[in-house]
């Protein structure tokens, strides 16, 4: 059984598959998407993933508004050499951190036409996104346990 959950109002259903249904049937939540990404927003998810998905350790310095990351073979800078909200080579390295994630493109949905859904033991993340990176990073967060306000 797999249970999808809702943050906003707590609503959980088990089901025996996953499904791509994008909005949450007791709120209406619509899961992933909250609104456009400024280019500061996106370094912040790019921080995040750096952080919580590929366990690197980051150092912000503000005055500079450049991010180190210090991965196992070295120091990276975000956005310059690590973005993986834009890159979509450096996405694909995110979703490699996960046994299983879908990516789908759905031409109905125009404003936000990708889902991309991570099925975990005891639930399923999805999110949709303008983009294949930006739904591959906010829905790796959110099934790390980091909830992205966009």
């Amino acid at each position: 059984m797999i249970e999808y959950h809702c943050p906003d109002c707590d609503y959980k259903k088990l089901d025996l598959e996953i499904r791509a249904d994008a909005r949450c049937p007791h709120c209406g939540r619509v899961h992933g998407r909250r609104g456009g990404n400024s280019v500061k927003d996106k370094r912040e998810i790019d921080r995040l993933i750096a952080e919580k998905v590929m366990g690197w350790q980051t150092q912000k310095f503000p005055n500079i508004g450049v991010t180190s990351a210090y991965t196992e073979d070295g120091e990276l800078t975000i956005p310059e050499q690590f973005s993986p909200t834009k890159n979509l080579d450096q996405a694909w390295s995110v979703v490699e951190k996960f046994k299983l994630v879908k990516i789908e493109r759905d031409s109905n949905r125009c404003n936000a036409p990708y889902l991309a859904v991570i099925p975990t033991e005891t639930q399923v993340f999805t999110a949709i996104a303008e983009t294949p990176q930006m739904a591959i990073c906010i829905v790796a967060l959110e099934a790390c346990g980091t909830e992205v306000k966009q």
